[in-house]
């Protein structure tokens, strides 16, 4: 039996749909982890920002501790 011949064959087994499945939710799952803390990181970092910065980025100080005091799995308002 050719190797591709044996790899088709063995694609179309329903365990490796769940399999598949399940990568993807880890995957997700990692990828969801790693956002929030990005978003732990750069509430921190805004926090240390100084007045002139957050001009800079056109937020005030009141706006920049209003959003580091979110919690991390709460995304940014739009």
């Amino acid at each position: 039996m050719q190797m591709t011949q044996y790899y088709s064959d063995q694609t179309s087994f329903p365990g490796n749909r769940a399999l598949s499945r399940a990568v993807a939710n880890v995957r997700r799952f990692g990828a969801t982890i790693s956002l929030w803390r990005s978003r732990q990181r750069e509430r921190r970092a805004l926090m240390k920002l100084d007045d002139r910065f957050l001009r800079d980025i056109g937020i005030t100080r009141f706006q920049a501790m209003q959003e580091a005091g979110k919690p991390f799995w709460n995304g940014p308002s739009r």
